[in-house]
């Protein structure tokens, strides 16, 4: 960018009060934070998430791999190159099983933002901005959504295939009292950002797009054929959603805050390479078969969350002093979460046999390396 643009750049940010603070209310959108899948996820069914806090809408007969590109990659060199910034990763969505569009097809990756990140975006002039790259050249939409009440679809256009293009898009979001009334002003679901890729004619929109409306639509007619072909791919990277009538540069975030901010709605340990005997959590057994142990949050949740444990509860242990025996089951326990404020949850850990009451439990992955613990309190 020469010295020239740079002003013209920061006059623009000057007039529309976007200089200072944080801008994107987007998180991940620069896709750096991979908890769940490290680098490769085929989606089979539907609200996959991919990376953290992308969910992947995936219904009808077309199938589609998911995965982060890392900086090596030609796609991401390019995109350096054709944005001026540097990132690291996009988001690709390759279709591994092509089909005819069908009348139940609706295949897209949505961020649902929290609501009470939403409020400061209700009635306001705000603007979408992302790079976008596609195999197929053609019309594409975005479904700005309060869940299924109401909608807002946005056009763009992919000029070229196969080459990395900056869209933009500005509107004025819906006001308060309807997201108030069809979603969250607090930390449930605000407003919803959907990049659709395909959708029947049941979720397309029959009147003029750029404009809210009643009713749960996410795309118009006239999409690109995307997904017929399995040559068919679409890159996505740098999203971000920022108050005003201008798009600003992409905001970088650090690894950490990104990571924290993402913690919020999932967290997860994993035995690292070698690790066989990991450990997630420490209490005291209440009996001889229930121990309550406590896990600490990086970071306030959400909400009270949900356990997820990579394959069978048997790859964990509850380890005291009478030894290691391989666990029955893992659940929240009735008091799960130590108070409102979610910064730690207790777990029933149980086993057969084995513990002595009162005497402290370790839980831990059971000789294996594989094992991961989760805790998810997504929207």
């Amino acid at each position: 960018m020469t010295k020239a643009a740079e002003l013209a750049k920061m006059g623009e940010v000057l007039t529309n009060s976007q200089l200072g603070g944080r801008r994107n209310v987007v998180i991940n959108g620069g896709f750096t934070v991979s908890q769940r899948i490290g680098t490769t996820l085929t989606a089979s069914s539907n609200n996959s998430y991919t990376l953290d806090r992308w969910n992947y809408y995936l219904g009808g007969s077309c199938r589609n791999s998911t995965q982060q590109l890392v900086s090596d990659n030609a796609k991401v060199v390019a995109l350096n190159a054709a944005s001026g910034q540097t990132f690291n990763n996009a988001l690709l969505a390759d279709c591994t099983t092509a089909a005819a569009i069908s009348t139940n097809d609706l295949v897209g990756y949505i961020q649902t933002i929290e609501g009470s990140n939403s409020v400061p975006l209700a009635g306001q002039v705000c603007t979408l901005s992302f790079y976008v790259q596609s195999s197929v050249a053609g019309r594409y939409y975005v479904a700005l959504k309060i869940g299924s009440a109401r909608s807002y679809i946005a056009s763009y256009d992919i000029d070229s295939a196969d080459t990395w293009e900056r869209k933009t898009i500005t509107l004025t979001m819906d006001t308060l009292t309807e997201l108030e009334d069809g979603g969250s002003i607090t930390n449930g679901a605000g407003f919803q950002m959907h990049f659709t890729l395909r959708a029947s004619n049941s979720s397309q929109l029959t009147d003029s797009i750029n404009q809210w409306v009643d009713g749960n639509f996410y795309a118009k007619s006239s999409m690109a054929a995307w997904g017929t072909s399995t040559d068919h791919n679409w890159y996505l990277a740098g999203v971000q959603l920022e108050v005003g009538s201008v798009a600003t540069p992409f905001e970088h975030r650090t690894f950490g805050e990104e990571l924290q901010l993402c913690q919020r709605f999932f967290t997860k340990e994993s035995a690292a390479s070698g690790a066989n005997y990991k450990s997630y959590a420490m209490g005291q057994a209440a009996t001889t078969t229930v121990a309550r142990c406590s896990v600490f949050l990086p970071t306030p949740m959400r909400s009270t969350p949900s356990v997820v444990l990579s394959g069978n509860v048997n790859t964990f242990a509850g380890n005291s002093a009478g030894g290691s025996d391989a666990c029955t089951a893992i659940t929240l326990s009735s008091d799960g979460d130590a108070g409102t404020d979610h910064v730690s949850v207790s777990l029933n850990v149980t086993v057969a046999s084995g513990y002595v009451a009162g005497d402290a439990v370790e839980l831990l992955s059971n000789d294996n390396t594989s094992t991961s613990f989760a805790l998810d309190a997504e929207l």
